[in-house]
Formats: C-alpha cells, structure tokens, sequence
C-alpha cells in the first residue's frame, strides 16, 4: 500500500492509496485467496488508513481475468492508461463509501 508520491501516475486523488503488486501464486489460483482479499481490503483501508477515501490500482490490460475480479468487486475502469514493465496498465478505483 502507497499514499502521496507512490500513487502517481495513478491518481491526483490526494486521499487515495495504490494497492501495489497483487498476485496470486500460480498454483494456488482458483482456490478463492484473491476473492478474499478483495472482499477484506475496504475494511481494513478504512481502519488502518482512516484518511484514505480510494483505493487504486493498476492491471496489465493483457490480465483479462484479474480485471474481471477487480470489476467483481467493485473497482472501476478510471480510463486512465499508464505505461508498465511489461506493458499497458489500465487504472482501476475503489471509492469507499462515505469518504470524502
């Protein structure tokens, strides 16, 4: 998790956080750990993170099936593109609810 410097390019939300490098291990995909995760992560935002009213953060646009899990549990395409390691990398939000 970044806040402030870390979270540019992928937000001017001066109140958002990037969620950086979330991955599963290949062999354990499907087992229902990043569901869980995402489930969890605006909870624990809004109790260690009590500024914070956004949650961003970027998947190659090649992972079709992370984005599917990200719009699943509600983060949003921003439309914001940024250039990665290893490709284009699509911005997704979270905005947690009555955050301002």
């Amino acid at each position: 998790m970044h806040e402030q410097e870390g979270v540019q390019p992928y937000s001017d939300n001066p109140k958002a956080i990037l969620l950086r490098t979330f991955s599963t291990e290949y062999n354990e995909l499907g087992k229902g750990y990043g569901k869980a995760a995402l489930q969890q992560l605006p909870e624990f935002v809004q109790l260690q993170f009590p500024q914070v009213n956004e949650v961003v953060l970027a998947v190659n646009e090649a992972n079709g099936f992370a984005r599917m899990l990200y719009e699943k549990y509600g983060y949003k395409d921003t439309g914001r593109r940024v250039k990665g390691s290893k490709g284009i990398l699509i911005v997704m939000s979270y905005l947690l609810e009555g955050r301002v």
